[in-house]
């Protein structure tokens, strides 16, 4: 699409950061125009979507290795397009095993690159880095210590704040009432499942959730169980869970409320992890690679946790149980913690830091104005 800013998402949370920022533009001129890869976010946000990237979405180098043909055509094709019509910049969100090959394809032909939600470099070691400060004109970091770190490598970056929290409200309806709506009892405690977006981490984390779920039910039967589909796996769940004991509902939750009402959660490490930590939800993130990934992930990774809120905070707040660790006694015994009443405590503690942390409201239309502004230069 001639002359349109361009937006690259892989994933659910991509998708959701994508949509802001394509309504940020819009609203900063009547002439300006976004297409790109997304999914439902964008496509209600008025952008022109392809949905073909995002509905191949991936989880770890054997998954990257089985879409790889598939990615390399997407790449051979846009190249075609843009050497004859080339946006007017490329705004790649997460997702960086395809879109820093769709990032340095573009800045070959002369096309602005910014990065929006950047890859987690400070985890997979410094040859993105590289890349990134050979392919960007701008980096905007939704995590306030990458902005140092990417100055450090030479990329001009600037920390505008973390557009989940013009996602997550601040205020919501009465328990009660959200209880009712989804058809549970608000007399009862809750206990909601996250277990992912992606089929490999839906087949590897649901069956120890619900395992745990049966031992905690033999201890507290007055527990409800809710689990929260990622977009479009609502039935994918709902097939799996139909004759679930103890019973669990699917509840898609748009605008948060269910999870706020929650004692506990357990769910997939990644941004559902910041989710429930800015809503103060005690939780315990789990997580489960294929051997290969894993044993490659114990090599290259150099971070203390996988887990978004102990970076920020830098210390552990939230527990994780990875691999091995990732079993249904072990998410039991967790659970058994996060029930008390002083982890709610904590966690409501750690809520307020948290937001503090992550700068003010309004970061997609800050990025908006600043990516305008630099185009406007040229």
């Amino acid at each position: 699409m001639a002359g349109a800013i361009f937006i690259s998402t892989g994933e659910a949370s991509g998708d959701l950061y994508g949509a802001l920022l394509a309504r940020a533009l819009f609203r900063r001129g009547s002439r300006i125009r976004v297409a790109g890869f997304g999914g439902i976010g964008m496509t209600a946000a008025g952008a022109r979507v392809d949905p073909g990237l995002g509905q191949a979405g991936v989880m770890g180098l054997t998954g990257a290795l089985r879409q790889a043909s598939r990615m390399f055509r997407l790449l051979r094709q846009l190249k075609a397009e843009w050497r004859r019509l080339p946006p007017r910049a490329l705004v790649l969100i997460d997702y960086p095993g395809f879109n820093l090959n769709l990032g340095t394809m573009a800045s070959a032909l002369g096309i602005p690159v910014y990065y929006f939600v950047c890859p987690q470099v400070w985890a997979w070691g410094s040859g993105r880095l590289l890349t990134m400060r050979r392919i960007l004109r701008r980096a905007f970091p939704v995590l306030p210590f990458e902005e140092p770190l990417h100055q450090a490598f030479g990329i001009p970056s600037v920390f505008l704040g973390h557009p989940i929290l013009d996602v997550i409200p601040r205020r919501f309806p009465p328990r009660r009432e959200v209880m009712r709506r989804a058809g549970l009892d608000p007399a009862r405690p809750l206990a909601i499942l996250l277990p992912g977006s992606r089929n490999m981490e839906l087949e590897r984390l649901l069956p120890p959730m619900l395992a745990a779920a049966r031992a905690i039910a033999r201890r507290r039967p007055d527990m409800q169980w809710a689990a929260i589909p990622a977009p479009g796996r609502e039935d994918w769940l709902g097939a799996r869970l139909a004759a679930a004991a103890p019973p669990v509902k699917v509840v898609p939750d748009p605008g948060y409320g269910l999870r706020s009402a929650a004692n506990m959660a357990w769910t997939a490490s990644g941004t559902s992890t910041l989710e429930l930590g800015l809503l103060g939800v005690p939780q315990v993130a789990v997580y489960r690679w294929n051997r290969l990934n894993w044993e490659i992930a114990k090599r290259v990774v150099r971070i203390p946790s996988v887990v978004l809120v102990n970076l920020i905070l830098g210390r552990r707040a939230v527990g994780e149980l990875l691999q091995g660790d990732a079993t249904a006694g072990n998410l039991a015994r967790e659970a058994r913690r996060l029930l008390r009443p002083s982890a709610a405590a904590r966690c409501r503690a750690c809520a307020v830091e948290l937001r503090e942390r992550l700068g003010a409201p309004g970061a997609a239309d800050r990025v908006a104005r600043e990516l305008l502004r630099d185009l406007s230069r040229t």
